[in-house]
């Protein structure tokens, strides 16, 4: 597991530069708060989270809407996703395979 001084080090470097989470150590991609860091400050970086994390309401909303999608913290991940895709069928390049196979996600 990441030392605090890893994780902190790294939660500083994703909120200086976007899409630097793919560099990150794969335990540090699943942990929440580098991710949600990572997700704020470039949304494309949700496709490198853990396929968890990529699953959280939370981090899918912040990533989102970070994106531009008109999306709402009250929804679920699920309705994101939806709601997404209904702008742009290209945001299912972030998603992970349960949601490109997720008929409800795919056909929105």
């Amino acid at each position: 597991a990441a030392s605090t001084l890893q994780k902190d080090l790294w939660i500083a470097v994703v909120q200086r530069r976007g899409l630097r989470l793919r560099d990150a150590p794969d335990d540090l991609k699943q942990d929440k708060d580098v991710v949600l860091a990572a997700v704020n400050q470039n949304g494309d970086d949700l496709k490198y989270a853990s396929d968890h994390l990529q699953q959280d309401g939370r981090i899918v909303f912040a990533a989102l809407k970070k994106l531009g999608y008109l999306v709402d913290e009250n929804m679920t991940s699920k309705e994101c996703w939806i709601t997404a895709v209904q702008d742009s069928g290209n945001v299912l390049q972030l998603a992970n395979d349960d949601l490109t196979n997720d008929k409800d996600v795919v056909l929105a």
